[in-house]
């Protein structure tokens, strides 16, 4: 029981930082095409 909490745990908070990463890239791609044109 305590091995899959820990796995929901780490699975939501590693959800949450890919979340992150792609709206990061995302934004540093948008400013990068609107800078080119």
């Amino acid at each position: 029981m305590l091995v899959n909490i820990i796995m929901i745990v780490v699975g939501i908070v590693f959800s949450c930082i890919f979340v992150g990463l792609l709206t990061v890239v995302i934004r540093a791609l948008l400013k990068y095409i609107r800078t080119e044109e």
